[in-house]
């Protein structure tokens, strides 16, 4: 039997990754293995896509005990048991840039101490400052961030009349904000978390959208003279990272912890804007390193 290549994509950071940066089905056939809540099914040639199951993952797990996996190329190491079995069994294993870890100090998904040495991690080509711990890598700036806004394929959020964008996440408190900024709920929109149990109280008039079935990566980059607000969140980091920032403002309130665990950004706090332990900022990207090794600010 012939050997493929294996992928485990479990969001569209990974997913988006995989099919632009790794590009399955160049070189040899490949299974893809993708959440079909969370991404659309890949059309691409030589790629067989199958939906992640029980059934999938046992397939990988097989083809993997058969030394049938060439690369298994997987977003991190927090799996069930079957994909950490197909990991022992694969010829080589690389991984997939999965988001906030890569801009994370200390990772929260990765055994550091369970690597290959220099394995592949393909990540975004504008990530110019990367933690210490990848430095365990060979890192593979392969993919255009803005890749990233396209990969849904959803309709844009409604945005006419709106002047402050909120989106729940880690770290933001949406009430606080709108009120402590006196902004006006009319035009205000609250993008909310899809996960029911994670989102807070709003003032009464607020605007609201469901951050499912909407890609907030494109509303963003066709937006202007907007202010978005994040809490800990990629879409924090897409936003800095890219045009967005350069068209609109962008601001996280993060407490200390959360802010000095991610790198390659530039924080500047907004005054009178504290709220306990959290703190909102202004955020932009850093610059690269100097060739003489200073750190980015």
């Amino acid at each position: 039997m012939s050997v493929i290549d294996a992928f485990v994509c479990t969001n569209l950071v990974n997913y988006t990754i995989a099919l632009h940066g790794v590009k399955p089905g160049v070189g040899r056939r490949a299974l893809l293995l993708y959440e079909p809540g969370r991404m659309p099914k890949p059309a691409l040639p030589r790629v067989w896509p199958v939906a992640i199951g029980i059934w999938s993952l046992r397939l990988l797990r097989w083809l993997a005990a058969l030394r049938c996996i060439h690369t298994l190329y997987i977003p991190h190491h927090r799996f069930n048991r079957r994909v950490t079995l197909a990991q022992r069994h694969a010829r080589q294993v690389a991984y997939l840039d999965d988001g906030l870890d890569t801009r994370r100090r200390v990772p929260r998904n990765f055994d550091l101490h369970a690597l290959s040495p220099r394995s592949r991690y393909h990540t975004f080509a504008e990530y110019a400052v990367l933690p210490d711990w990848l430095a365990a890598f060979d890192v593979r700036r392969d993919t255009p961030l803005l890749q990233l806004a396209a990969a849904a394929r959803l309709q844009l959020l409604p945005l006419d009349d709106v002047d402050h964008v909120l989106i729940e996440s880690p770290g933001l408190r949406t009430q606080e904000i709108i009120t402590g900024l006196r902004l006006d709920p009319r035009r205000t929109l609250v993008v909310r978390h899809p996960v029911a149990a994670k989102r807070g109280a709003l003032p009464q008039g607020c605007r609201v959208a469901e951050g499912h079935g909407h890609s907030l990566e494109a509303s963003m980059l066709a937006s202007r003279d907007r202010a978005f607000y994040f809490g800990e969140t990629m879409a924090l980091v897409f936003a800095a990272s890219s045009e967005v920032a350069r068209s609109n403002r962008v601001y996280a309130q993060l407490d200390d912890a959360q802010r000095d665990n991610l790198v390659g950004l530039r924080w500047q706090p907004v005054p009178g804007c504290e709220t306990g332990a959290a703190r909102l900022y202004e955020v932009s990207v850093a610059q690269a390193p100097s060739p003489s090794g200073a750190a980015a600010a």
